[in-house]
């Protein structure tokens, strides 16, 4: 057990290693913004996840309540984020992730990337509509966090 918390402890580091260097290249740290936009989701799971990469050395700015597409757009707009996560988005309700990227090019000055943890169903697919989004990374809801945020940062590193 104390080699895989070792392990986990190294890449951690690793992830604290990128993030460090995001900010000497890009000025600042890699800044998301975590928020529910699923009426059904947890505001535990995005504390959960804001915290986990606040830890790792991303600058995460979170809210617990349910916002409307056009809310996200200007918060995202008003943060000057990089990313916007959204934490726990069942499949019913993707509709909102498109009303979300319709929105996008209106409320948002700057390209941003989308980051979705969803209840998928294995092998589904989610369409989403071309936007002014650089990338959209989906994740399965309860994946390991140290991954999603070196996946975060592969995305990150290759758009900004």
């Amino acid at each position: 057990m104390n080699e895989t918390r070792n392990e986990t402890g190294k890449y951690i580091n690793l992830i604290r290693n990128r993030t460090a260097s995001f900010s000497e290249n890009q000025g600042r740290r890699p800044r998301i913004l975590i928020t529910r936009i699923d009426p059904m989701s947890s505001d535990r799971k995005v504390k959960r996840i804001a915290t986990a990469l606040a830890d790792m050395g991303f600058d995460v700015d979170i809210n617990t309540s349910v916002q409307a597409p056009v809310d996200i757009a200007r918060l995202a707009s008003e943060n000057d984020v990089h990313a916007v996560g959204i934490p726990d988005i069942s499949a019913d309700n993707c509709k909102l992730l498109s009303e979300l990227l319709t929105v996008f090019p209106s409320g948002i000055e700057k390209k941003v990337a989308l980051i979705v943890w969803t209840h998928r169903k294995p092998g589904g697919t989610i369409r989403l509509p071309k936007a002014q989004v650089d990338k959209v990374e989906m994740f399965a809801v309860g994946a390991d966090i140290t991954d999603c945020a070196d996946r975060i940062l592969d995305v990150l590193e290759q758009n900004f």
